[in-house]
Order: C-alpha cells, then structure tokens, then sequence
C-alpha cells in the first residue's frame, strides 16, 4: 500500500524476532485487536511521512491505537529489544555472508589455478603440435627427396636397359668388349 510497508521478505525477518505477547505464554492479559505488522507499518508512515498521530490514514487501526501500541513498546523497552534481536541476527547474517564470501573466493582462486594450469597445457599442447607440423613437412620433403632420386635411378635403369651396352673398362683403363670379356672371364677363375 505505502512505501513504508514492510515486504514479506522483512516480515519474515522480523516476525519471529518480536517480543511474545504475555497472553501467549500463559502470563495473563488479552489478545490484542491488531495485528503487529499493521502497527509496525503505521508507525514506520508516521516516521517516514513525518505526519501527526491523527494524521494517520484510515486505512491503518485507528491513531490511538496506534500510539498506545507505540507507547506501551516504549515504556517496556521492546523496541529496543527488537532493535537488540535484530542487529544480533544482522551481524549472524553478516558472518555467514563473510564466510560464504570466503568460501567463494577460495573456489574463485581454485578456478583461476586450474584455468592457468588449463592454459599452461594448452600451450605446450601447441608447442607439440608445431613441432609435430615441423617434423611432418621434414619427413614431407624427405619423402619427396627420396621419391625423386628412386624416380632418377629408374630412369637410369631404364636407360641402361634400352641403350647400347657400355664399353666395359679393364683394370687399365683402356680396353674393348671383348678385352672386358677375358677380363671377367680372368676375374671368375680366381674365384
């Protein structure tokens, strides 16, 4: 209704927090004719409107009742109770934030030491793999070296095999086929 309601998220906060009416634990007195929350509620507009007791809207209990709430909660101190509830639950809250902030940040550092261990391997995955790319292309062009001198020996194979036969050289250096024959022949029966 007003801006100075309290959520149901506050609600819930305060709720349990509030000083037990006497009735409620069996210590005489009468049930109240008003809820806490709509009391609460008009004095949180009293203080943020900064209107008068009378001043109230009707849509809150009427300001008289309103005020002798305000006051009994005065003089017996249970706004300062309430105020003493809710900073002890404020600074648990708080603790349990701080821890949950340190267990946050310690799995934040856990994630960023993996993350630097993730990129270390990552580069020396790279560094192998250039070095793997550089040992391929060698044996590439080793290959292609070695398939090119096959292709020049079975070129002279067959040039050997579709040519003249070649004078054959004596131990001398001079000689003719049929010198190089009785060569061969010599050289066969030293054996």
């Amino acid at each position: 209704r007003y801006n100075s309601d309290l959520t149901d998220a506050e609600w819930a906060l305060v709720r349990p927090l509030l000083p037990v009416p006497a009735w409620l634990e069996g210590k005489g007195g009468r049930p109240e004719g008003f809820c806490h929350r709509q009391m609460i509620d008009a004095v949180r507009y009293l203080v943020t409107e900064g209107v008068r007791w009378a001043s109230l809207p009707a849509d809150f209990p009427k300001w008289r009742a309103v005020y002798r709430f305000f006051r009994r909660w005065r003089d017996n101190d249970f706004i300062k109770e309430l105020y003493g509830r809710l900073r002890k639950r404020l600074r648990a809250l708080a603790s349990k934030t701080q821890q949950s902030t340190g267990d946050i940040q310690s799995h934040i550092g856990a994630l960023q030491e993996g993350a630097r261990e993730a990129v270390s391997a990552i580069g020396q995955a790279r560094e192998q793999a250039v070095q793997g790319l550089a040992a391929l292309q060698d044996s590439e062009r080793l290959q292609r070296e070695v398939q090119s001198a096959v292709e020049e020996v079975h070129g002279a194979i067959e040039a050997a095999t579709h040519s003249e036969p070649l004078a054959a050289v004596t131990p001398s250096g001079h000689g003719t086929d049929a010198d190089a024959g009785d060569y061969l022949q010599a050289g066969t029966e030293t054996e």
